[in-house]
Formats: C-alpha cells, structure tokens, sequence
C-alpha cells in the first residue's frame, strides 16, 4: 500500500502536518487545490463545475495545473442528489458517458495522471434521493473500466464487535474482484459513543487487512481536523487536541 494518511478538505495547518507525522502518514485525500506540504502525497477529489463537460474539464485542468498531484478522482457520490443525481445526471449511464467525456478531454492534455472513479454513498435506491451503489456501479461501469484507480468510502458505527468493519472489507473484495481497478479507501467509524482508543485500534486492524489485500494503493481515514464543535469523534484532532487516533496508527507494522 503506497499511501496511509487522512482526509483534509481545508488548507493543512502546522498543527495538521505535526499530527501527519505523528501518524507516520504521508499523503492526503484533499479536495480540489487545496493547498498541502510537499512532503505528503495528494489523492486529489475535482469536484467543480458540474453541467457542461467543457466547463469541468476546464475547471479540473486548472487545478491539475496548479498542483503537482499524481492521482485526481473526478467527481465525488454521483448517486446522490446533493452531487448531481436525479438533475446533472437523470442515470448512471448518462453519468458514465459524462465521466467518460471528461476523462478523456483531461487525459488528452495530462496524460501522465491517473483518473480515478469516484466514490458512492452506500446503499438502496431512495426515490430520488439516492441510487443504490451496486446498481449504479455496475450501470456507469465503461467509466468504472476507463478509471485508472477506484475510489471506495466505507464506514462503520460498531463497537468491539467489529462486525460492520469486516462487512466494509467484503464491499472492498467486491469491488476489487468485480472491476479489477487500484482501489483508494477512505473510512471511519460514524459512532460518537466509540472512544477514539477503539476507533484507532479499529483503524490499524483495517489498515492491516487492507495491506494484505492485492490493488489497495491508499487508505485515507477522516478527517485529519476539525473545528473544536464538529464530530470530534471521527477527526484525528480538533483545533484544540490531538486525539489518540494518530498514536495507534504509528504502532502499525508496515
């Protein structure tokens, strides 16, 4: 696994990069241009204009420009309404022609960046709130199959019973067996009643099973930090604290 670090939608601060390093992480999975220290790697998220495939190919080549990033996902939860489902795209496939357009319009001026699918919120058909990932995946699956890399977010909310963890693992398997891409992880454990000591121990035993999957080439835990107020118990620290998640990431073996 190439990369292990947090995601971080906001310019990283001194306090951030202290925290990266007492993680022994060394990347990122940031959004847009957001400004990170050379010494971290960027999984870079270009979510820009949406509409017209011209203006997004546009926006994503500005940043693409402006940064020395290798991977870029292009999009992010298209199987939802709030990120275009249902009015930018009325389906999957007219999502995956889009993606396609898109790709390849970027790829035609940086051909030596890797695009990545973008990630889904899991879960059923909603009306027309939400299409069920599976379903959508496999209906968007000639961008699925254009993508350099696959973007995955899973979460869990359980305890020491681990189980909803492992099922995140087998949506991973999944994934991997059915579309044969590098996959990039993003994850937490949504739980506020889970002590951030479970939360680290959960995310190092992931992080190890992840390790000894074939094509996982990062995994990216939210958030690297958060205002003192917001869901203190997922970020890695608050503009207050240092949480004990980045200690018990340090203590895995690879």
């Amino acid at each position: 696994m190439q990369f292990v670090g947090a995601t971080k939608y906001e310019t990283m601060s001194s306090d951030d990069v202290r925290t990266m390093r007492n993680a022994n992480a060394n990347a990122v999975y940031t959004l847009n241009d957001t400004y990170i220290p050379e010494e971290f790697k960027a999984v870079r998220q270009l979510y820009v204009n949406l509409d017209h495939v011209e203006q997004y190919t546009e926006s994503a080549l500005k940043v693409i420009r402006e940064s020395n990033s290798l991977y870029y996902v292009l999009h992010d939860l298209p199987n939802i309404k709030e990120y275009g489902f249902g009015w930018a795209w009325k389906t999957a496939y007219w999502f995956s022609g889009w993606w396609e357009r898109c790709a390849e319009a970027i790829k035609k001026e940086e051909p030596d960046i890797l695009l990545g699918y973008p990630r889904l919120r899991r879960g059923y058909d909603i009306d027309i709130i939400q299409g069920c990932n599976h379903v959508f995946l496999e209906e968007s699956r000639a961008a699925v199959e254009a993508s350099d890399f696959i973007s995955v977010d899973v979460s869990w909310t359980c305890g020491n019973e681990w189980t909803e963890m492992y099922d995140a693992i087998y949506y991973i398997v999944y994934i991997q067996s059915m579309y044969q891409r590098p996959i990039v992880v993003t994850y937490c454990n949504k739980n506020n009643n889970v002590k951030k000591e479970m939360k680290g121990e959960q995310y190092v035993k992931f992080l190890g099973e992840l390790n000894n999957m074939d094509g996982i080439i990062g995994a990216f835990c939210h958030t690297l930090s958060s205002p003192i107020m917001h869901n203190k118990w997922v970020a890695w620290r608050t503009d207050k604290i240092e949480s004990v998640i980045p200690s018990k990431i340090k203590t895995r073996t690879f």
